[in-house]
């Protein structure tokens, strides 16, 4: 193969990885709200955390739809709502920061949320505090 071969077929790879690198990075956020998702209760959510022997990156980082009873519900700094919705751990919670603004749900009623697992948070247990599992961007599904 002459050096000219060679050369195009470096300058058509270098081409398509440009053309790829910038397609991704120009490809913006995922809708969570029309994206498909796994479901899941939050007692089976909180006890793939609370296992230390299940793979928990099969869930991080993973769009899911929450099937709980809210525990209770809250504002943040960022004035956003945030539900709780109850685990069979006492003090621990999976923390649905919402994105929808026009909730009418209330303590102890059944919800499906979807939204996106960013992990477990760190708890404390010298104070007793558990640590809650963290849903971001979520909205209320039926």
């Amino acid at each position: 193969m002459s050096t000219k071969k060679r050369f195009l077929i470096f300058l058509l790879l270098m081409m398509l990885a440009v053309a790829i690198g910038y397609y991704f990075y120009n490809k913006g956020p995922v809708n969570l709200k029309n994206s498909g998702a796994l479901n899941i209760t939050a007692v089976e959510l909180y006890n793939i955390y609370e296992d230390t022997l299940t793979p928990q990156k099969k869930i991080t980082g993973k769009v899911l739809k929450v099937a709980g009873v809210i525990s209770k519900i809250e504002m943040n700094q960022q004035n956003e709502t945030i539900l709780f919705l109850k685990t069979n751990t006492a003090g621990a919670f999976i923390n649905c920061s919402m994105q929808q603004t026009n909730i009418t749900l209330k303590v102890n009623d059944s919800t499906h949320i979807k939204g996106l697992c960013s992990g477990i948070g760190q708890g404390d247990t010298d104070l007793g505090i558990k640590a809650d599992v963290y849903l971001t961007s979520c909205w209320i599904t039926e």
